[in-house]
C-alpha cells in the first residue's frame, strides 16, 4: 500500500469515527433534549388554553350567572344525570356501592344528604360508612374522584375499628361524597 493511499484510508477512517461520535452525541444528547423541548412546548400551550378558559370563567361573574347551568361546560366538567335530586342521589349511591364492591368493600350505611348550592354548583350528596383497610380506602377514594362525573369528598373521618387487631388494621371510615348537578334542576 502506498503512503498516499494509506494516508487517505486513515483519514477516511478518522472521519468515519468522527461521524459516528457526532451521530452518537446527537442520539444520546440532542434528540432527547429536542423531544423534551417539544413536549414541554405542547404542555405549555395546553396550559395556556386551559388558563384562558379559567380566566374567562372568572372574569365576569354576572355574565356567568346569566348563562346558568352551562357556565361550567367550557371547563369540560361533567354533571350527575337524572330527572330529580332523588334519582341523582340514588344513582350516586349505586355508583359508590358498585365501586366499593369492586374494591372488595361493603358499605355499612348510606344516608342521602339534602342538596345544597356551593360556589355556583348544585351538589347532591350521600354520607357513607365503611370498615376497610387503608389501601382499599385509598383506591376507593381515587376511583371515585377520577371517574366521570367526578365526586367530591366533603368530609372524611377515619378511626381505628374496634376489632382492628383481629381484622388486620381495619379502619372505621365515615365520608360525605358529592356530585355536581345542573342548576335549577331539583326536586
Amino acid at each position: 500500500m502506498t503512503p498516499f493511499l494509506g494516508g487517505l484510508i486513515s483519514k477516511a477512517f478518522a472521519l468515519a469515527i468522527l461521524a459516528g461520535i457526532i451521530l452518537l452525541a446527537y442520539v444520546v444528547v440532542v434528540a432527547p433534549i429536542a423531544d423534551g423541548w417539544a413536549a414541554s412546548s405542547r404542555q405549555i400551550e395546553e396550559k395556556r388554553a386551559e388558563l384562558g378558559h379559567l380566566t374567562a370563567a372568572l372574569r365576569a361573574p354576572e355574565q356567568r350567572a346569566a348563562v346558568g347551568e352551562t357556565e361550567i361546560h367550557p371547563l369540560n366538567f361533567s354533571l350527575l344525570e337524572g330527572e330529580s335530586d332523588q334519582i341523582r342521589a340514588a344513582s350516586l349511591q349505586a355508583r359508590v356501592d358498585a365501586v366499593a364492591a369492586n374494591e372488595g368493600i361493603r358499605l355499612s350505611s348510606v344516608t342521602v344528604l339534602p342538596p345544597r348550592m356551593e360556589n355556583g354548583l348544585r351538589l347532591v350528596g350521600i354520607e357513607v360508612q365503611v370498615q376497610t383497610g387503608m389501601k382499599q380506602l385509598q383506591s376507593l377514594l381515587y376511583t371515585l374522584e377520577t371517574q366521570k362525573p367526578p365526586l367530591f369528598v366533603g368530609m372524611l373521618q377515619i378511626s381505628r375499628a374496634p376489632d382492628s387487631a383481629v381484622r388486620g388494621g381495619a379502619l372505621d371510615t365515615r365520608m360525605t361524597l358529592f356530585g355536581a348537578t345542573a342548576k335549577g334542576k331539583g326536586g
